[in-house]
């Protein structure tokens, strides 16, 4: 199951971007001001349903990213963990204002924003759950808890299968409770989720942008909260069957993972020995040097989701099975709690 991060990451590097296509670059204007550092970043104070917290990324003018910057929000340390900066103690309150101040190899950089007069944005429409035929066009409605939203609201359509923003509206009016994805993005089979933000985003002067297409003022300072819903694009017959994971794959699957200085061999072998009719199975996994490891998943029309425990954290596995060459892959993370802290690819094969 996709957890709320990638969302929120897909979200950080649209709210630029929002009023133009995905692919066309901001043009320069007469009134612009040149970056003076060609350092970048992003950074945010978010809610996802009971979840908040904040996030910043940081970028040399290579695009590597940057681990000693000092960043803090209304006083708080940012902890640099694992290419990001994080912190737990920073909650999205109704109202507030906050103000980033970062530090970048000596040079001080600030911002402010703040949270709109609500507690919370809720999607009304469509349920959880939903199936749209391919072509069609979605409404989404939904409402806000606790006041009125005095900034501004985005809504946006998520591939979970590719782990990828297909859809962005434009930057809406913070009244607005309706609006409808395109029939022209809706064309691809798959597992989606819409999510409607509210917040509000400020620039932070003086820094460029990690992507060139997002113009010189892409650094940013984001405050919103949001609600997800999880839909399906496709065949809505119900006539589907699940897939038969054990008895494709006869229950064990192994592949070479990455390998690094401590674990030259570190194989992938999979065990599942049944599916049950609605898709659900449990199975084992020899990571190699992490050791064996237990876990559940589902397969559903060939599509796999894992989920395993190791060391505190949490390692969902997405894929797709292909039954032509016998194979399975995807998209692995790791999670600490709520917050992705590694990623990668996963392959193996029978």
């Amino acid at each position: 199951m996709r957890k709320f991060l990638p969302i929120i990451l897909s979200l950080s590097m649209v709210w630029t971007a929002c009023s133009r296509t995905p692919t066309e670059p901001e043009e320069g204007g007469g009134n612009e001001t040149p970056p003076t550092s060609g350092y970048s970043m992003y950074a945010m104070v978010y809610k996802t349903g009971t979840a908040s917290g904040a996030f910043a990324k940081v970028y040399d003018s290579t695009g590597a990213l940057v681990s000693d910057a000092i960043i803090t929000i209304n006083g708080t340390s940012l902890t640099y963990y694992y290419g990001a900066y994080y912190s737990n103690d920073i909650t999205y309150s109704s109202g507030q204002t906050y103000n980033l101040v970062a530090i970048i190899d000596g040079d001080t950089f600030t911002a402010s924003a703040t949270a709109p007069q609500i507690d919370d944005v809720q999607i009304t429409s469509p349920d959880s759950g939903a199936t749209f035929l391919t072509g069609s066009e979605i409404p989404v409605n939904w409402q806000y808890v606790g006041g009125s939203n005095d900034k501004s609201v985005m809504v946006m359509l998520y591939n979970n299968d590719v782990d990828s923003t297909v859809y962005y509206s434009d930057i809406l009016n913070g009244s607005t409770v309706a609006y409808t994805i395109p029939s022209s993005v809706t064309g691809t089979p798959g597992n989606y989720s819409i999510s409607v933000a509210a917040g509000e985003i400020s620039t932070i002067s003086g820094l460029s942008d990690p992507d060139p297409a997002d113009g010189i003022n892409g650094s940013f300072f984001a405050v919103f909260t949001e609600d997800i819903v999880d839909i399906s694009i496709g065949d809505t017959s119900g006539g589907g069957t699940p897939t038969d994971v054990s008895g494709t794959w006869y229950g064990g699957w192994q592949s070479l993972m990455n390998a690094d200085s401590t674990c030259n061999a570190d194989t992938l072998i999979l065990d599942i020995p049944s599916v049950d009719a609605d898709g659900n199975f449990s199975m084992t996994m020899d990571g190699g040097c992490a050791g064996i490891l237990s876990g559940s998943g589902t397969a559903v029309d060939y599509t796999i989701t894992m989920n395993v425990s190791y060391s505190g954290a949490t390692i969902n596995y997405d894929g797709q099975v292909n039954t032509t060459i016998d194979s399975m892959g995807g998209v692995w993370k790791v999670y600490y709690g709520t917050v992705v802290v590694d990623s990668g690819l996963w392959w193996v094969r029978k």
